[in-house]
């Protein structure tokens, strides 16, 4: 069978066990549906390209970073 790709906005909110990024995008149903995108961490919003599957999580290549997590940016020293 011929596999979809999309790519959407995915907004990450957790770290799996594997150290990628999982956060959740709109299908084109507007449903929400889950990803997982490697190299991101919880705040960002990234554009990733995902593979249609049926149900569980789906696997999100990263295109790239379109809003790094606030806390990406090393905090200035108060001192």
């Amino acid at each position: 069978g011929h596999v979809k790709k999309q790519t959407v906005e995915i907004t990450i909110q957790n770290i799996s066990n594997e150290g990628r990024g999982i956060g959740s995008f709109l299908d084109p149903q507007g449903a929400v549906k889950t990803a997982e995108v490697p190299f991101c961490i919880p705040g960002d919003l990234v554009e990733g390209t995902v593979h249609r599957k049926k149900r569980g999580v789906f696997p999100a290549r990263l295109e790239q970073i379109i809003k790094p997590a606030s806390n990406r940016i090393p905090p200035k020293c108060m001192h």
